[in-house]
C-alpha cells in the first residue's frame, strides 16, 4: 500500500522546471526523494525505473531523426552516475539529473551533448 501511495503522490505534473518543460512521474520528484528512496532499495526504484524510459524515449527520439542513439546496457553504471549527481544536487528535479546522464553518456560514446538539453 505504501508503494501505491508513493507512486500516487510521484505521478504529478511540474510545470516549474523551464519553459514548456512539463514531466510526470519519479522525474518531477526532487534528487533527495531519489537517494532516500535508494537506501531503502537499492537498485530497484521507481526513480531508476523512470530515469531508464525517459532514456529509452530519448533514444527513439534520436532513431526517428536518424541521430545515432547511445547504448544503456550498462543500467548498474548509470544508476551509480545518477546517485552520484543527486549526491551533489540533492535539491534539484530528478529529471535534470537524468538529462545531465543522457549527455554524460553521449560524450562517453563519442557524441555531442543532446543539442535539446545543451
Amino acid at each position: 500500500m505504501r508503494y501505491v501511495l508513493t507512486m500516487a503522490l510521484l505521478i504529478v505534473t511540474s510545470p516549474a522546471l523551464g519553459d514548456g518543460m512539463f514531466v510526470a512521474g519519479a522525474g518531477s520528484a526532487k534528487c533527495n526523494e531519489f537517494l532516500s528512496e535508494l537506501e531503502k532499495k537499492p537498485g530497484n526504484t521507481a526513480f531508476l525505473h523512470w530515469a531508464r524510459g525517459f532514456l529509452s524515449g530519448l533514444n527513439m527520439s534520436a532513431n526517428l531523426s536518424n541521430a545515432k542513439t547511445v547504448d544503456l546496457a550498462d543500467w548498474k553504471y548509470q544508476a551509480e552516475l545518477l546517485a552520484g549527481y543527486c549526491h551533489q544536487k540533492p535539491n534539484i528535479p530528478f529529471v535534470l539529473v537524468a538529462i545531465e546522464l543522457w549527455n554524460e553518456l553521449r560524450r562517453q560514446q563519442g557524441l555531442e551533448p543532446d543539442p535539446r538539453f545543451p
